[in-house]
């Protein structure tokens, strides 16, 4: 068994942020099974790579739950003192990802014969 695939991104480069990684990305997978009888064992491996995203220009900015600074962050309730008080931007740098995933099943027929 096996399989391959291509995601393409959804997330503007200065959206990109760490809780919904939702670019380019490539996957691999193999597997096998063996039937033992009434049983039947799985296993699988699956590789995913994301490309290396590099952000300059981020507008993720970090959550302060019950504050009046909203988007766009300009209102008068986003300075305190005269100085700027909005939520400091917070997705720049660069995001390196990958995943693996590994599987183990084991598989048992009840009841009629059939394949």
């Amino acid at each position: 068994r096996g399989g391959a695939f291509y995601e393409t991104g959804a997330v503007p480069l200065e959206l990109t942020h760490l809780d919904f990684i939702g670019w380019d990305r490539i996957g691999v997978s193999a597997g096998a099974a063996w039937s033992f009888g009434m049983v039947e064992v799985a296993v699988g491996y699956g590789f995913i790579y994301q490309g290396n995203r590099e952000v300059f220009n981020s507008e993720v900015r970090q959550v302060q739950p019950l504050t009046q600074c909203q988007p766009p962050f300009t209102g008068p309730e986003c300075t305190v003192a005269g100085q700027d008080a909005s939520p400091p931007v917070v997705g720049n740098g660069l995001y390196q990802s990958h995943i693996h995933v590994g599987s183990i099943a084991v598989v048992t027929r009840w009841g009629a014969s059939g394949k």
